[in-house]
């Protein structure tokens, strides 16, 4: 085997890898309603910028609406006492919208605390792994490549 296909051949099992493996990530780590990436938090967060909580009770239950309502009417009363308290509201809204809605699908919420560790652990190890594929590939190919003394000799090779 020449060093030109040997080093095509680790080039193409890379990539096969990295692309298996963003798609196990991107599998895991689809925008869902109860990530930042999902489409009710932006949603959520302008219609709190617009003291509007109509466009977003379409995420939850009918007879979740009052709650939702009561949450929204809080975290505005709130929001412009200071930074710190708006954060604070918009959290507070944010995680009871979340946790309604995804009550109303039958799942559970937990805040997704052990899924974003799992996910960061396995990203973590993923990268590693591809660093460590690329450090290979880099000192390989640096390590056999010689430019060739001539040009006669180029045509040789």
């Amino acid at each position: 085997m020449t060093r030109s296909t040997s080093s095509t051949r680790i080039f193409f099992i890379t990539i096969f890898f990295s692309i298996s493996s963003l798609l196990f990530l991107a599998g895991n780590a689809q925008a869902h309603c109860d990530t930042t990436g999902g489409p009710i938090i932006p949603e959520a967060r302008a219609a709190l910028e617009k003291k509007d909580v109509t466009p977003i009770l379409k995420w939850v239950e009918k007879n979740d609406e009052a709650e939702i309502r009561a949450a929204f009417a809080k975290t505005v009363a709130v929001r412009g006492k200071g930074k710190e308290v708006k954060e604070l509201a918009d959290q507070y809204f944010l995680e009871t919208l979340v946790r309604v809605h995804r009550a109303g699908e039958g799942a559970p919420y937990s805040g997704s605390v052990e899924a974003g560790r799992e996910f960061v652990e396995a990203y973590v190890t993923y990268m590693h792994y591809v660093e460590g594929i690329h450090a290979a590939i880099a000192s390989s190919a640096g390590h056999h490549q010689t430019a060739p003394a001539s040009a006669a000799d180029a045509h040789k090779h």
